[in-house]
């Protein structure tokens, strides 16, 4: 029997984090489950966890507020240990999850008020209104509000009121500052988000809630309507595309005035119903920023109040601070979505250019189809483009430059593959509406939480009609059951932009372009990164990897044994390694991963092996340096071991896919533990998880390996098998394949095993310099004698003085004769080279300690 079938059977189910649970049913109601039961057990014979109660939170609270009074550290977990040994209801560890999650964001402790705890968000309130109306008692989120005037209850304010325009923001200019009774905008940071990139992503969840959205999917839609479209066009037009105009003589950005005022503005503006600012013609000349982010308030604003949209039930003079507020809220939002996808962006994480880059190819998409999208003026491109195959890289374009997609590769995942290059497949995230109003209709439900938009102009004069129906490329999220895989898959896949009727097939350019960041790099050297994407950069690093893997006695093909080699034995001999075996002195599951190295870029040597495991496309070079806007990618290791570099338990995953894999391997280690049979593969992820290898600890996997090194050299275990460790967490300690804890495991057959080199021409060890091993810690070597001299004077303190002097002199000697040979070659040294310098020190009389403590070592520089 299957073993998944098996658990299923016994009534045992395996959660979301991997670990196991028992599924009990009777027929008798449901026991209500006691506070108090710290004694009670589930199935599997594990103690259930007591949930935390208010009176616990008051307690913690106080018992923190008077540790920092006292000076107390709160950092350790001494301060937790103590609480428990008090309080006995929860460990140690537990009272300290439960600050770390609950209480992160305390005030001072001198205060009389202990600090505001951040709730959950319960999220926005679902839409129970009729289509395209408000609800009138529906509360207003406080943070979401960009004004707020000092008595809520008071009628609107009555009597003459004061006209603050926009003009030049000088500091001795005391009329531009608006009334104290308007605040800013406030936003609170979520709960461990701290980072600029995170709060920038965060901005469109507090987006839904200032417009009582409940997903992303609403967003979208709400986003694509007419009366939205005619005015984000026009602030595109005249804010968001030219680049070169948000920036001063000197090159510094302009910066805007303050929200409050930028508001204020807006408010009065609607209130005079201002000329300046709402008639759709307008002179613009001599306008600021200001200006233009108040024309959109306004703009939007008002034509959101018209009858059948979105605010028409808000006419009120009341409701303009929160309307006002939404609008500026949306113009930061739109702000950020643009410089994300442009290369004026710093440095954000992958997925949110991703996202970003789609959000604004939906707006592009849906402007485009409208008939309403300006072109790029010339001069005014992107800084950098990126286009589907690398050489065919260029800077600013001097014609207009318009980001048109091929809708006619329906096989790829990304826009048009160059002529000779493989498509991969991919999955169809659906049309969005607006885009064949024929087909979707027969196919796409209508959304009954947005209403069909309509500004009152004829739609038969229109190309199509702009209708909020569903969009299917946020299918699972518009139906409240939200999934992350589905989520990424329409952020990886973005539907293909449609061309506009006015563009002929003759004028699509032949390589489509996308945006991408400036690389930390000259323009001279961008080129040579190319050579990871063509088969002489692939023939480089498999003929690394088979040199590397041969020197370890296993060929590139067997899937049995994982092959560990961390980075510090990146360069070392595995029969020398052999004979200095400790098992207490293996390196860590935390040292770093090895790299690999080609035309300037460094790469972790998985992730690689995963690249090269099959052709990719040029316009893929981008995204895996991380510079592109699409899906970010990872190496994950199907044998769940970080140090692996066996090229069969690699595999180039999404990184959400990548992160779900923790699950099978926390399954593995329950099946283990608890004495069922462990599959060989997981039913979860394709290709699937290696569930056996998963389940041995990093001591078992490299024990295994040197056994197996042994086999193939045909030579004996030059130590006695290691017996299980006192903090071995299972019952038995595998030394060899197969193992003892399944039915049926892989097992090593001699056509897995190299008896010497990978071929003749290969040998077994990399021809390069000398390779020091630490005499100290048995288990590390390092290639570069500088950093071998930092790891004995900073990593071990507790040996004599005469013994590291020994050390670094013996290790200067070897290095100084390596040096010699290279002369003798016809490689100069340079006399005034730091490392050579050092050596002149030692072979002086007077080379003490004291001359080491002054060496700045890379060590050193590390600590």
């Amino acid at each position: 029997m299957d073993p998944f079938n098996h658990l299923s059977h016994c009534g045992i189910t395996i959660t979301e984090d991997g670990s196991l649970a028992a599924t009990v049913e009777t027929g008798a109601p449901e026991a209500k489950e006691t506070e108090d039961s710290e004694e009670a057990q589930d199935a599997l014979g594990r103690k259930k966890r007591t949930r935390f109660t208010r009176e616990d939170d008051e307690e913690l609270k106080q018992w923190m507020t008077n540790a920092m009074k006292e000076g107390i550290p709160i950092t350790g977990t001494k301060v937790f240990e103590d609480l428990a040994a008090v309080n006995g209801r929860h460990s140690a560890v537990s009272w300290n999850w439960r600050w770390l999650r609950q209480f992160r964001y305390r005030a001072d402790p001198q205060s009389t008020t202990f600090g505001r705890v951040l709730e959950d968000d319960p999220g926005p309130e679902p839409m129970t209104a009729p289509p395209g109306h408000i609800l009138p008692d529906r509360p207003r989120d406080p943070s979401g509000s960009g004004v707020e005037a000092a008595n809520a209850d008071s009628p609107p304010h009555a009597g003459p009121r004061t006209a603050y325009l926009p003009r030049d923001r000088w500091e001795h200019d005391g009329s531009a500052i608006p009334p104290p009774h308007f605040r800013a905008l406030t936003h609170h940071l979520p709960d461990g988000r701290t980072t600029r990139a995170h709060l920038r992503a965060e901005s469109e969840k507090t987006l839904r809630q200032m417009l009582h959205l409940n997903s992303s999917a609403e967003l979208a839609r709400w986003l694509v309507q007419d009366w939205v479209l005619d005015v984000y066009v026009e602030y595109d037009a005249a804010v968001l595309q030219p680049v070169s105009e948000r920036f001063d003589d000197r090159g510094r950005e302009i910066r805007r005035s303050w929200s409050k005022y930028t508001i204020n503005n807006a408010m009065e503006a609607l209130r005079r119903v201002s000329p300046r600012y709402l008639p759709r013609e307008v002179d613009k000349s001599g306008w600021n920023l200001d200006d233009h982010d108040i024309r959109f308030i306004v703009r939007l604003v008002a034509a959101g109040r018209a009858p059948g949209r979105w605010w028409e039930s808000q006419t009120l003079d009341s409701d303009l601070p929160d309307l006002c507020a939404t609008a500026y809220r949306l113009a930061g939002w739109l702000r950020s979505v643009h410089r994300q996808t442009t290369a004026l962006a710093d440095q954000g994480h992958q997925m949110h250019r991703a996202r970003c880059f789609w959000w604004m190819e939906h707006l592009r998409r849906a402007s485009r189809e409208a008939g309403s999208l300006v072109d790029l003026p010339a001069g005014r491109g992107l800084p950098r483009m990126s286009g589907a195959f690398g050489p065919a890289r260029s800077g600013p374009s001097d014609t207009p430059t318009t980001l048109i997609l091929d809708g006619t590769d329906e096989e790829s995942c990304y826009y048009t593959a160059s002529e000779g290059e493989q498509s991969q497949p991919r999955r169809h995230a659906g049309p969005l509406s607006g885009t064949d109003s024929s087909r979707s209709a027969e196919t796409e439900p209508r959304d009954p939480d947005l209403h069909e938009c309509s500004d009152g102009v004829d739609s038969a004069n229109d190309d199509e009609e702009h209708s909020c129906g569903s969009d299917s490329s946020f299918g699972e999220a518009s139906n409240g059951e939200s999934s992350f895989d589905s989520a990424c898959a329409a952020l990886r896949y973005p539907e293909p932009a449609h061309l506009p009727p006015r563009v002929s097939r003759i004028e699509i350019p032949q390589v489509p372009a996308y945006p991408i960041r400036l690389a930390p790099r000259k323009a001279a050297t961008a080129d040579k990164f190319e050579i990871w994407g063509t088969e002489v950069g692939r023939n480089r690093f498999l003929r690394e990897q088979q040199i590397l893997l041969a020197s370890w006695g296993v060929t590139p093909l067997q899937t049995s044994a994982c092959v560990l080699v961390p980075n510090m034995w990146s360069n070392a001999d595995p029969e020398r390694l052999l004979e200095r075996f400790d098992l207490q002195m293996m390196p860590p599951i935390t040292a770093q991963r090895l790299v690999f190295t080609m035309k300037g870029r460094t790469m972790a040597f998985t992730r690689a092996a995963a690249w090269f495991a099959e052709p990719r496309r040029g316009i893929d070079i981008d995204n895996f340096f991380g510079d592109g806007p699409y899906m970010p990618m990872h190496g994950s290791h199907r044998c769940h071991h970080p140090h692996c570099v066996n090229p069969t338990h690699a595999v180039y995953d999404p990184a959400h896919v990548n992160c779900g894999r923790e699950r099978c391997r926390n399954a593995a280690r329950e099946f283990r533990r608890y004495g069922f049979d462990v599959p060989a593969f997981c039913d979860r992820h394709d290709p699937p998880c290696l569930m056996q290898q998963a389940a041995l600890t990093t001591q078992e996997a490299y024990v295994i390996q040197f056994v197996n090194l042994c086999r193939a050299k045909e030579k004996p275990l030059p130590f006695e098998v290691p017996q299980k460790p006192v903090s071995h967490e299972f019952s038995s300690f595998e030394t060899q394949l197969p193992v003892s804890f399944c039915s049926s495991s892989p097992s090593m057959s001699p056509p897995d095993f190299v008896r010497g080199a990978a071929d003749a021409s290969l040998p077994t060890q990399r021809p390069r310099g000398p390779t020091f091993y630490c005499s100290f810690c048995k288990s590390r070597s390092y290639r570069s004698v500088a950093s071998y001299w930092g790891h004995i004077r900073d990593e071990h303190g507790l040996e004599s003085t005469s013994e590291r002097l020994d050390e670094i002199r013996r290790a200067g000697v070897v290095w100084r004769a390596h040096l010699e040979d290279h002369r003798r070659r016809g490689h100069g040294v340079s006399l005034n080279d730091p490392t050579w310098v050092k050596l002149q020190q030692i072979q002086e009389p007077n080379f003490s300690w004291g001359v080491v403590e002054s060496w700045k070592l890379r060590a050193w520089r590390e600590r």
